[in-house]
């Protein structure tokens, strides 16, 4: 697994483009800064899919993702096996100009990372920067219109310094020879601040603008003194605002490429991650959701989620006495790996990283949860494909593929009214159990904690109150739980619960509709009256 930081991204990008360029498909996996950055976007089985979109873009706006997860599954088809190039990159969104990121992080997030050996000083100290397209537009015009410049917090102290670099570097120039160099230890520390860097460079060329060349070398800022013919040169094959553009969009290259390919990106969970990527690397995410689901599928045509894929074949392809507890990331991948579900199907393919890993427990790294994410994606594709096919053999990527698109473009929602959102067309009509309502025996207000604390033992449920507190609505994530809770409280002596009515217990499905029985009521009576007037006469 190759670690990306700032300080090796210049050189392992080359390395990163390859793999995505030969690769078949790509897994993802992103860190975050937290989950909510408030409690009225907390989300609930309540939301409709426009609501929960509203509620997901809302956080995204503050939230930034502090790791990515990128591993490049390539094919051999000889052997029908998959070599894995993991990366595991550190981002942060570094200053520029007078652009300053503000973010949210949510303290228990944070401490979720730390008990996961998150490296924040690795995250300030080394992460990879990134921009979108509105802030790189805003970059190019501060470079063009020479209106760049640096923080104000910053400003004061890095003048200072280059006034001290000028005069140091203005006494060696004086005695040295074309050819010399000479590091200046003061700079070392700002070399991996891109909007620093810039301003040293521009200052130093500038105040010895017919002999001095900057340049980094091995993460130390250094001189050389040039002639004018190797000046001019080195000038006009090193435009400065165009390397400080291309450091400054960091890891958006990698977006970018990943765009331009359009090759298969498989996800677990990963709803959150595309939001995330899209409106901290693309553009700010557009209010429609249905705008939303068209961008997604322009920049990335195929995409697969693992976790709708697990809900699937457990249903249709598992025996019941292989079948696994839970489909979180980690429990999927030991089942897959070692488990009761690594021979479900006959001559699953070989997958192995293209290095060897030192541990194969790393959850919650990006790198290693992108990695274990396309692992068991080839898994249940094979399952799949042999279902599919009815053949117990090896299969070409492209059939295990063929197997399962049907989950193209299908992306899970988390305990919403839907069970999975369709990137490419219409979403589904939703498959969770009709709203419960719960209403006092004895027509008294009922206590909506308590109500919930009855009902929470047979699975995951929400209420809320209606009917000013008489009533209440209970939202329940599978059929099973509404089938039991019905059966559980038919003979309940202080409350009853019924499937929820929209002509009975909607007020205002009830005031629509009366309403239209009043209006037509109307109208009939007027007719009649017209009628026996015309007869009179």
């Amino acid at each position: 697994m190759t670690e990306l930081t700032i300080k090796n991204f210049k050189d392992e990008y080359p390395r990163l483009v390859k793999a995505v360029e030969e690769c078949r498909f790509i897994s993802i996996d992103t860190e975050f800064s937290g989950l909510s950055v408030s409690d009225k976007l907390q989300t609930s089985l309540f939301d409709t899919t426009p609501e929960r979109y509203e509620k997901l873009r809302k956080n995204c706006e503050q939230l930034i993702p502090v790791q990515l997860g990128i591993t490049c599954f390539t094919f051999d088809s000889v052997n029908c096996s998959y070599t894995a190039d993991i990366f595991t990159i550190f981002l942060f969104p570094r200053t520029f100009s007078l652009y300053d990121k503000r973010f949210v992080c949510q303290s228990s997030s944070l401490q979720f990372l730390c008990d996961n050996s998150f490296d924040f000083n690795k995250l300030i100290y080394e992460g990879v920067p990134y921009i979108n397209r509105t802030q790189e537009q805003t970059l190019v015009e501060d470079l063009k219109n020479k209106t760049f410049a640096l923080n104000p917090y910053q400003s004061s102290e890095i003048e200072n310094v280059l006034d001290e670099q000028g005069r140091i570097v203005a006494s060696w120039i004086f005695s040295a020879k074309d050819g010399d160099v000479q590091v200046l230890p003061q700079l070392q520390k700002y070399v991996y601040n891109p909007d620093i860097l810039y301003t040293a460079h521009k200052h130093l060329r500038e105040r010895f603008k017919d002999s001095l060349w900057t340049f980094e070398d091995k993460g130390q800022f250094t001189v050389k003194k040039v002639s004018k013919e190797e000046l001019a040169l080195l000038i006009k094959e090193n435009d400065l605002d165009k390397n400080i553009i291309l450091d400054i969009l960091g890891i958006t290259r990698l977006f970018r490429l990943l765009v331009t390919l359009k090759k298969p990106i498989v996800g677990h969970n990963l709803l959150t991650d595309l939001m995330l990527l899209i409106h901290n690397l693309e553009n700010p995410l557009p209010t429609s959701y249905e705008k939303f689901k068209r961008l997604v599928n322009e920049l990335f045509p195929a995409v697969y989620d693992t976790k709708c894929l697990s809900f699937s074949i457990l249903k249709k392809h598992i025996p019941n006495s292989k079948r696994w507890q839970q489909n979180t990331l980690s429990h999927l991948y030991n089942y897959f790996k070692g488990g009761e579900g690594r021979h479900l199907a006959a001559n699953s393919p070989l997958i192995q990283p293209r290095v060897p890993l030192e541990k194969y427990d790393q959850f919650h790294n990006a790198g290693w949860d992108s990695y274990c994410t396309g692992y068991i994606f080839i898994r249940m594709g094979h399952i799949y494909a042999t279902n599919k096919f009815k053949q117990s053999r090896k299969y070409l990527s492209n059939e295990l593929f063929s197997a399962v698109s049907g989950f193209k473009n299908k992306v899970n929602l988390i305990r919403a009214s839907l069970a999975h959102i369709q990137l490419d067309g219409e979403d589904p009509p939703s498959s969770r159990p009709p709203y419960l309502v719960v209403e006092s025996s004895r027509n008294k207000p009922l206590n909506i904690s308590q109500i919930a604390s009855m009902l929470s033992s047979f699975g995951f449920v929400e209420v809320k109150p209606f009917s000013f507190g008489r009533k209440a609505i209970v939202a329940v994530d599978n059929f099973n739980s509404a089938k039991s809770i019905l059966k559980n409280f038919a003979n309940h002596k202080e409350i009853r619960i019924k499937m929820y009515s929209t002509f009975k217990h909607s007020p205002v499905a009830r005031t629509a509709i009366w309403g239209g029985i009043f209006l037509t009521g109307a109208i009939l009576a007027w007719m009649t009256n017209k009628k026996l007037k015309l007869i009179n006469v």
